[in-house]
C-alpha cells in the first residue's frame, strides 16, 4: 500500500465507502475485512452497507434505482464530498489515485464518500449529489462482484 500518511498535516478527513448490498460468500468477506483493517493503518476508513431492497422483481430498473438512491442520500451527510464509483466515470491508475487521495487529505474537513450503486447503477438524484464520478474498471468490477453477489 503506498503511504498515504507522508503528509503529517493532513485534515481530520474521513474515508467511506457506502455501497449497496453485501456479500454472501465467506471468502469475500474475509478478504474485505481485512483489507478494510490494512486500510484503517493509513487513514480513518469505515465501509457502511446499505441492504439490499427485497421485494425487487416487481420493481423496474428505474424505480429500483430511485429506491437505493433515497438510501443513499440518507446516509449522506453535510459537508460530505461524493465520489462515485461509476463505469461511466474518469479512470484513475494507482499512483494518480494515490495522488488524489494526498490532495483529499489536505482539502476535505469531513468525510470523503465513495459510493458502489446497486446492480443498475445511480437514480438522477445520486448523480445530482455527487461532486466527482470515477472508475477504476478491474477494482470497481471486482467491488461491485463482492458486495451483490
Amino acid at each position: 500500500m503506498l503511504n498515504l500518511c507522508a503528509n503529517q498535516n493532513r485534515t481530520s478527513m474521513k474515508t467511506t465507502l457506502l455501497v449497496v448490498g453485501r456479500t454472501v460468500e465467506q471468502h469475500f468477506i474475509t478478504a474485505i475485512n481485512d483489507y478494510v483493517q490494512r486500510t484503517k493503518r493509513y487513514l480513518s476508513f469505515e465501509m457502511e452497507v446499505i441492504p439490499e431492497l427485497k421485494n425487487t422483481k416487481s420493481l423496474s430498473m428505474e424505480v429500483q434505482k430511485e429506491k437505493e438512491g433515497e438510501l443513499i442520500l440518507k446516509a449522506l451527510q453535510p459537508g460530505d464530498v461524493v465520489v462515485l464509483l461509476d463505469e461511466g466515470g474518469k479512470e484513475m491508475r494507482s499512483i494518480e489515485f494515490a495522488d488524489y487521495m494526498k490532495r483529499k487529505m489536505n482539502t476535505v474537513n469531513k468525510r470523503l464518500v465513495f459510493i458502489i450503486g446497486g446492480p443498475y447503477g445511480f437514480s438522477k438524484d445520486v448523480y445530482a449529489a455527487a461532486q466527482e464520478n470515477h472508475t477504476w474498471k478491474s477494482r470497481a468490477e471486482y467491488l461491485k462482484e463482492c458486495f451483490l453477489t
